[in-house]
């Protein structure tokens, strides 16, 4: 189902889940000036009551979480809090990174504070490209999934710079050159960084919840590339 250019993924009496495109605001904020286009204005007309229970950064796409009363909300926070709602993000990095690790390292926040997060990921698969974007003739790149226990600001793309295989199309934490490099290969200049699946326990019912969303375009174009896939 499709409502105002969002694609529902799940509903219940408690809870909705959409699919939040790259580029559009979850709701407003200090930085997003006088921009109205954001997912609660486009949810408004039907869903006027609902919250979101947590944020995807602008240029992330993928499944978000809402809220359709205070109480859900709660108890969706402490979920949150608890590390009890898992995360499943897809990614593409600079380099071969290893195979699988967990980061753990503190990360700026909006104001600049530094927060303890834990990000864990394993690579899926491995590719080396003919063009250059530095010193060599080729670029090389992973596929990665994702697992962040922890919340913070821009903590995956924050933690896999620490890692120094920073995310492709990332502006702020990322490689100018490979970016720019990527983006003239292939013309996109999207943040590839996919928030792929939501998974828990329904606070009111008690059923497992698995919430999914689908790859989008410009990431099923470069999957379809001659990965070695792990």
């Amino acid at each position: 189902m499709n409502f105002n250019g969002l694609e529902i993924l799940f509903e219940d009496e408690d809870y909705l889940a959409v699919h939040k495109p790259a580029g559009l605001l979850t709701h407003p904020s200090a930085f997003s000036g006088k921009e109205t286009d954001h997912v609660m204005t486009r949810l408004a007309s039907s869903y006027s009551q609902v919250t979101p229970v947590h944020r995807l950064d602008r240029a992330t796409s993928g499944v978000l979480l809402l809220a359709k009363n205070l109480e859900a909300r709660k108890q969706a926070a402490l979920l949150f809090q608890d590390r009890k709602i898992k995360k499943k993000y897809v990614a593409l990095t600079r380099g071969w990174i290893p195979k699988s690790g967990v980061i753990e390292a503190s990360v700026k926040s909006s104001s600049g504070k530094k927060k303890e997060a834990l990000t864990r990921f394993e690579r899926k698969g491995r590719i080396e490209l003919p063009f250059s974007s530095g010193k060599y003739p080729c670029s090389w790149f992973s596929w990665v999934e994702v697992f962040p226990e922890t919340g913070k600001y821009h903590q995956i793309r924050q933690h896999f710079r620490h890692l120094r295989h920073p995310l492709i199309g990332d502006r702020k934490w990322g490689d100018g050159k490979v970016n720019l490099a990527f983006r003239t290969a292939f013309g996109f200049g999207n943040l590839f960084l996919f928030a792929q699946q939501l998974s828990f326990t329904h606070p009111q019912t008690q059923e497992e919840i698995e919430i999914k969303s689908n790859l989008p375009s410009y990431f099923l174009e470069i999957r379809d590339l001659p990965w070695n896939w792990d």
